[in-house]
């Protein structure tokens, strides 16, 4: 056994010797055009230090010499994991020549670089990916050495490749020139390719005042190519507004997300509009005020939460149980603040548990999160009413800002103009050279109708106020 490991040794520094004379290169000018593979040698040999963006020097020269030796992948690698370099002979020996065989793929935005023995893509240069990441290609100087780098996500490009210690491939900014480290000849093979069938449709989306729109996929972006087979499109609400509709030029669509299907290049507009006054309301300012009570849960937070809600209230029904969160803006979205505790307009029930209502309720608070406006709302002793899976509302501990336990106050101007459930009480209101009188009620608060809270008992300016008793508020005149 060890006379065989011995004389293992002996050929493999043998073809370390010959690697880069036993296999002559001619460059080559890579296309995707070409129809054929191609074989990448590195064109390092030592001659020059590695050097930093600053061009100062990282590595000095001789360092390491990779000339000759070969850009390969090999069946045992996952996605994620690290490309290599070897002689030729030894992958033609070892995993076989197909893992040192390149294409340039055509995609519908670029090329991108495939290996034919195990059908992975190059992702961040340096890395066998599943999926295809877009890869440039560009010129070391007036030589026939070309550097290559590919995308590591969505949209940013890595460093270009390189040979480096361990056998591995690594990524470096910025090219080294001529026989520098990111210099490669790309030789075109006998081995012919073939050209994927391309469905190049182009969806756009744009957002609007009020809000943006992105399609749901990684990287959020807002232009994509799709195969038609069916692609979500997503419109947010910025704090204070809501989505109203989708536009594409000729129809209107009010699913949000919606799914298109189709093979048209399509430009999907998303409109807003505002919830309420637009108002975002501090949590010393909720008294005498409908209010809506909004999501600002982005999807991006590290939560548990079901995505992006940011369009969507906390509305109740007429029975006691859990509350939601959707898009629903009649009077059972409303909420009002009564003895310290959130009563709902609609319903007539007040918040318990963070997550449901009744008739008795809890005391709520609502603490601060970020510096946006946003609230973190609980009744009782119990953790923070988070919006959750299914439309349902939960409770959490705090997950930051834009997280599932955040949410705007949206004040709304809706009050009561029939003053007949005053008169049922016994209570009236009249006005007298801008001095209110209400009879019949031992407290109540008075605003402008911006919503300011002013002093009940001095003379008021001529103007439209709002006079709220108990849970009812009517629009008074002050002429």
């Amino acid at each position: 056994m060890k006379k065989i490991t011995k004389l293992f040794s002996i050929v493999m520094a043998f073809f370390a010797i010959i690697g880069t004379s036993a296999y002559a290169q001619t460059p080559s000018v890579p296309s995707a055009d070409s129809g054929h593979y191609y074989i990448l040698y590195s064109a390092q040999n030592g001659t020059k230090p590695l050097l930093k963006p600053d061009n100062s020097q990282f590595k000095p020269a001789g360092f390491l010499n990779t000339a000759g030796k070969v850009l390969c992948a090999d069946p045992n690698l996952n996605d994620g994991d690290k490309l290599y370099y070897a002689n030729l002979a030894d992958i033609e020996a070892g995993p076989g020549r197909d893992y040192a065989l390149w294409q340039i793929e055509k995609t519908c935005t670029g090329i991108v670089l495939k290996n034919k023995g195990n059908g992975k893509y190059v992702r961040e240069s340096k890395r066998v990916s599943d999926l295809p990441y877009e890869m440039e290609i560009k010129q070391e100087g007036s030589s026939d050495q070309y550097a290559f780098r590919t995308k590591k996500n969505a949209t940013d490009f890595g460093g270009f490749c390189i040979p480096w210690t361990g056998n591995k491939a690594d990524s470096w900014n910025p090219q080294q020139g001529e026989n520098g480290y990111t210099a490669w000849i790309w030789e075109e093979q006998l081995e012919t390719t073939t050209q994927p069938t391309l469905n190049c449709t182009e969806l756009t989306v744009a957002g609007s005042t009020g809000g943006s729109a992105y399609i749901k996929t990684t990287g959020r972006p807002t232009t994509a190519n799709i195969d038609g087979t069916g692609t979500e499109i997503y419109a947010a609400a910025d704090a204070g507004y809501k989505f109203v509709k989708w536009n594409d030029g000729t129809t209107d669509f009010t699913d949000n997300p919606y799914n298109y299907v189709g093979t048209d290049n399509k430009t999907f507009t998303a409109t807003f509009e505002k919830l309420g006054t637009g108002t975002i309301l501090a949590s010393d300012e909720l008294d005498g005020k409908y209010f809506y009570i909004q999501s600002a849960a982005n999807g991006l937070a590290a939560d548990w939460n079901a995505g992006d809600t940011r369009n969507n209230v906390l509305y109740a029904d007429g029975t006691n149980g859990k509350l939601k969160h959707g898009s629903v803006y009649t009077d059972y979205a409303l909420w009002f603040v009564e003895d310290g505790k959130l009563k709902n307009k609609g319903s007539g029930l007040f918040m318990t548990g963070s997550r449901e209502q009744d008739a008795a309720g809890q005391p709520f608070t609502a603490e601060a999160v970020g510096s946006n406006g946003q609230s973190q709302i609980k009744t009782g002793n119990n953790s923070y009413t988070c919006a959750w899976k299914s439309n349902n509302a939960d409770r959490l501990s705090s997950q930051g800002e834009n997280g599932a336990t955040s949410w705007y106050f949206v004040f709304d101007s809706k009050v009561t103009t029939d003053i007949t459930s005053l008169k049922e009480q016994n209570i009236s209101i009249t006005v007298r050279n801008g001095i209110l009188n209400v009879a019949g009620a031992d407290k109540f608060t008075v605003y402008t109708i911006a919503g300011q809270k002013v002093n009940a008992n001095q003379k008021l300016h001529k103007g439209v106020y709002i006079v709220k008793v108990k849970d009812t508020a009517v629009k008074v005149l002050v002429k």
